[in-house]
């Protein structure tokens, strides 16, 4: 199988590169090419205005908080995020990188169908992919969605499972349709969300499980006679939590804390 990978960013992160890795394993699937499309380029004071515009005000704070707290961590800190360079990857195993502002342009669209490739892969692409660029692939476009689909879609990932005590958050690599998060589940995994479980620890539990689930999933579409489905109904399009929501939320988590604390006190 011909694949194609698109991202947004010339940086791969841990978690991507692994994914690519375990890509790397399936007998006869092949990355023939990689395309770069960055989203356009937005300052914070633009992204502050937008959200005055839809009318979040409360939301800015939370920005302008999280905003600090990142470059205070990062001052103090030494410590990075392990990344890679997309382009030495694709050097050392001679897989073209193409660079393109406008996915959609005629000359874009057709290049791609130039290369025959049966899927394409979103590789830590964080913008809505469009109808014509998923009809140029046979087998479909495939991209991680960190929800269960039927139950949530939209952002941000776990935020809203936690919130509303769930007991279960599910990672699935789903071939993509027309609409947001709208998509066919190829391939799912599942973790237990505990009375002390708190976002971070499913981030890591993902980081730690999940880079192989679209290995998985590519193997479940080269293999004949597998069939996939769309679910019978879909999870509400969640978004952004307002200031009322992200508070109850840290309230939440402290919670959690405490209790996992408190039970780690009594077990000594």
């Amino acid at each position: 199988m011909k694949a194609i990978l698109l991202t947004d960013n010339k940086l791969l992160h841990t978690y991507t590169h692994k994914m690519l890795l375990s890509l790397e394993e399936i007998p006869d699937f092949h990355v023939v090419a990689c395309i770069l499309n960055p989203p356009p380029p937005r300052s914070f004071g633009a992204k502050l205005y937008q959200h005055w515009k839809r009318g979040r005000r409360g939301y800015l704070l939370i920005l302008v908080f999280q905003n600090l707290y990142r470059k205070f961590l990062s001052y103090f800190s030494s410590e990075e995020k392990g990344s890679f360079s997309l382009e030495a990857w694709l050097q050392e195993r001679n897989i073209p990188l193409i660079q393109t502002s406008d996915l959609y342009s005629a000359d874009m669209l057709q290049k791609i169908r130039e290369m025959h490739a049966e899927t394409a892969i979103l590789a830590a692409y964080h913008q809505i992919v469009k109808k014509p660029f998923i009809e140029l692939f046979p087998v479909g476009v495939l991209s991680y969605h960190y929800g269960d689909l039927r139950k949530y879609r939209g952002q941000p990932a776990g935020f809203w499972e936690l919130y509303h005590g769930e007991r279960e958050f599910r990672v699935c690599v789903q071939k993509i349709t027309p609409g947001i998060d709208k998509g066919i589940p190829i391939a799912e995994h599942s973790f237990e969300i505990g009375l002390s479980t708190t976002l971070r620890d499913l981030e890591k539990l993902v980081e730690q499980n999940c880079h192989s689930l679209m290995s998985i999933a590519v193997q479940r579409l080269m293999t004949p006679g597998n069939t996939f489905e769309k679910p019978e109904k879909y999870g509400s399009l969640y978004t952004l939590p307002h200031l009322k929501q992200w508070l109850w939320f840290q309230l939440k988590m402290a919670v959690r804390k405490i209790r996992r604390n408190l039970a780690g006190l009594t077990s000594r």
